[in-house]
């Protein structure tokens, strides 16, 4: 079970951030846009209040689309935050960069349609084709 609050950093520490309260949903990211600004396959989300959120030091943000944009570390390069303007009180957290990652476990996945082929998801969690919000849940 999630903490009821949670610290993370990239890599180097230039950045910190504090997240009060848990999250509310952790999910598995598919989407290309996540594969290439995290490098990896399947990039795991936790979802907080962006109230809820404290961040020490200044991460580097890039609009990654016309509606959202990703915030990381500058110095190490660290992969660290995604906002959307589609939801502006909500904040994602990559997983991978809690202290206390272990403790978040994905509830859901998303975009599996844009999955890389090669990609084995052995898990019996919920699957969306796209995003968790849409009612466009495949086996």
């Amino acid at each position: 079970m999630p903490p009821s609050s949670s610290t993370g950093s990239c890599f180097c520490n230039a950045v910190r951030f504090t997240a009060a309260g848990p999250p509310s949903t952790v999910s598995v990211c598919h989407c290309a846009m996540c594969r290439r600004c995290v490098g990896s396959p399947g990039v795991s989300w936790a979802t907080f209040r962006r109230d809820a959120l404290t961040i020490e030091g200044s991460p580097v943000w890039f609009r990654s689309s016309d509606h959202a944009r990703r915030g990381f570390c500058g110095a190490c390069g660290t992969s660290l935050f995604f906002e959307t303007s589609r939801e502006p009180h909500e904040i994602d957290v990559t997983v991978a960069a809690l202290h206390d990652a272990a403790k978040f476990a994905p509830r859901y996945h998303v975009w599996m349609a844009s999955k890389l082929a090669w990609e084995t998801v052995g898990d019996s969690l919920p699957r969306f084709r796209e995003d968790g919000g849409s009612l466009n849940r495949q086996g």
